[in-house]
């Protein structure tokens, strides 16, 4: 697999955007991830895209894959830069959280130890900001204080997952079938 970078054009041929470009070597593009520019009014229509070029005729699952790589790309993202939580305190704090997968597990397992023991790991810190300009350590004493706090975390992971699947489920596939000549739709992509 070959990927190019971002390409501006129509990358349709044939209603296609799944194609043989070498059937001698076996080679076909797939372009993707299309983005509508801008146009005059009667124009036809010009997008900004991704290829990729397979050496083989790709599978199902692999097509499937390419096209939805931006999409899970944007999720991860989301998750781990677009929590904000604003602290339980007298003053409260609002920052946005680093949720990698190692804090995501290191937060449910201390809130998990906290729980079963009745909290004797507490008081514990949670560290907040994305950079160290806007660190900001929260002092969580209660086990509710960090149940508000996983509470908040788990929905904005949930809420970012339900956005990906909906856009994802959104997406028209049948430019992105062939038949056995490389040409016409045939399959389903799943």
């Amino acid at each position: 697999m070959v990927t190019t970078d971002r390409q501006s054009g129509n990358p349709y041929m044939s209603g296609k955007l799944l194609y043989c470009i070498d059937p001698l070597n076996e080679r076909y593009l797939i372009a993707y991830d299309l983005q509508e520019i801008d146009s005059e009014e009667g124009a036809p229509k010009q997008y900004t895209y991704l290829t990729e070029v397979f050496d083989h005729r790709p599978s199902l699952h692999e097509v499937a894959e390419v096209i939805y790589r931006p999409y899970n790309d944007l999720c991860d993202d989301r998750v781990l830069r677009g929590f904000s939580y604003t602290t339980l305190e007298e003053t409260p704090v609002t920052r946005h959280v680093w949720l990698d997968e190692t804090n995501q597990r290191n937060f449910l397992g201390e809130f998990t130890f906290a729980k079963l023991f009745d909290g004797v790991n507490l008081p514990t810190i949670i560290k907040m900001g994305l950079s160290e300009d806007e660190a900001y350590y929260y002092q969580v004493s209660t086990l509710n204080q960090y149940k508000h706090f996983i509470l908040s975390a788990l929905g904005h992971i949930k809420q970012c997952l339900s956005e990906c699947w909906t856009a994802k489920q959104a997406v028209d596939l049948t430019p992105y079938t062939l038949d056995s000549n490389g040409t016409e739709e045939n399959e389903a992509v799943s």
